[in-house]
């Protein structure tokens, strides 16, 4: 008999956990459905999903330096790049 109270409240004990993780996802789902029901939400979203500016904005593009630039430095230099292109 102690056996099955004790495997019954393992069991409980695992389901409540599982019911509050829910609970918790049911909650954070909800703020997210709040948020998106607004036309500021609504706008965030297409900006982060789309990357998409109103008119009349300025879009700023950031590109990363060639590798081969950063292959030359760290090798030696320029100096060395010439000297075995020349090899």
């Amino acid at each position: 008999m102690y056996d099955k109270e004790r495997e019954t409240g393992l069991i409980t004990a695992q389901k409540q956990a599982i019911l509050d993780e829910l609970k918790s996802r049911e909650a954070s789902l909800t703020a997210e459905l709040d948020r998106l029901k607004t036309v500021r939400g609504i706008e965030q979203e297409l900006r982060e999903k789309y990357e998409v500016a109103k008119e009349g904005e300025k879009v700023i593009v950031l590109v990363e330096p060639p590798k081969v630039a950063a292959a030359v430095a760290e090798e030696g230099g320029f100096w060395h790049w010439l000297k075995n292109l020349f090899k």
